[in-house]
């Protein structure tokens, strides 16, 4: 999250009692040090994040309500240009003792304040997650591009929020500005506990544009394959997650970064040999094209206390998917 060395900046802020307006340009918040001082200053592992804006826009801002301490309520909010930056650092030790997540039911559950906002919608928007492993000159890098989302229903109000009447977040995006990823996601605010029904679909796609993370963070590559289409549907019950994924390609193999020459080398390739021939991979789901061979994977997987919603999502689906390719 937010520290003492992260500040923000905006190259303008107007806002109007009348129109019930508020306008922010240029807002930006980062951290004020290099990623290599703020590794220098963590003790523990933790994930960078920058966030830019070109604009924010609220319109239907209750001003009356907030200058009376009743609480925020806003009609809608229009993001463009969102520019979300995450940067994993994992060269200082994980915390033995994290903090448990900030998950959005907790946050909303906390809040002092009533909150009401009927919608918000960014459009043209970018995400960038980046692993920086340990001995690596660079990350290892998935983005999200063309972003266009919106979130409806945010709210700690009981009128408004229920298990029948949760948040809902749709977005659709180009997945390494490749392949097209829609998803939804529910997830009712005051709930004792995280609960959440997470569905989408992923569109073709060439796999070997995942080599900007993998090739990088993995010590392999994808040498070839092709994505013919993904989908997943699941549900978090109790930090409990539930549902199948079903990716469909063919064509997949895998390869080494490095390859030494002499002794050395020799044996990596035997190791890479070995694996391949006992651990196989997958190659095409379905196999040979028969609808009846194809895998799914199942998810379930329990959330650590420290881990945050989104990785916590991503993790249950990537579970999933080495179950379909590993045979």
């Amino acid at each position: 999250m937010w520290s003492w060395l992260a500040k923000a900046t905006a190259a303008k802020v107007e806002a109007s009692l009348r129109d019930s307006l508020l306008r922010v340009d240029g807002l930006e918040v980062r951290p004020t040090v290099s990623d290599a001082e703020l590794r220098r200053r963590s003790r523990w592992r933790r994930t960078r994040i920058a966030v830019q804006a070109a604009r924010v826009q609220a319109r239907g801002v209750d001003y009356a309500k907030m200058l009376g301490n009743a609480g925020v309520a806003i009609r809608t909010i229009e993001v463009g240009k969102p520019n979300l930056d995450l940067l994993l650092d994992k060269n200082p030790r994980p915390n033995p003792k994290p903090s448990p997540a900030p998950l959005p039911h907790r946050l909303m559950r906390k809040l002092r304040f009533r909150l009401t906002v009927d919608s918000i919608r960014a459009r043209g928007g970018t995400i960038s997650y980046g692993e920086l492993n340990p001995g690596k000159s660079r990350p290892g890098v998935v983005t999200f591009e063309r972003l266009e989302g919106s979130i409806r229903n945010l709210s700690n109000d009981p009128a408004r929020m229920s298990n029948d009447h949760p948040m809902l977040l749709t977005a659709s995006t180009k997945l390494m500005g490749s392949g097209r990823l829609a998803t939804v996601l529910e997830i009712p605010l005051l709930a004792d506990s995280l609960r959440v029904r997470y569905r989408g679909t992923l569109g073709p796609m060439p796999l070997t544009d995942f080599n900007r993370f993998a090739a990088i963070n993995a010590g392999a590559r994808l040498r070839s394959g092709q994505a013919l289409g993904l989908s997943f549907d699941a549900r978090v019950n109790d930090d409990v997650a539930t549902g199948r994924v079903i990716p469909q390609y063919r064509d997949l193999k895998l390869g080494l970064t490095q390859r030494s020459g002499g002794i050395v080398g020799a044996v990596k390739r035997h190791v890479t040999s070995f694996f391949a021939n006992n651990f196989k991979l997958r190659r095409d789901n379905p196999e040979d094209g028969d609808p009846e061979k194809l895998a799914v994977g199942r998810i379930s997987r329990r959330r650590l206390p420290s881990e945050d919603l989104f990785p916590f999502l991503w993790y249950t689906l990537r579970d999933a998917m080495r179950q379909v390719m590993a045979r």
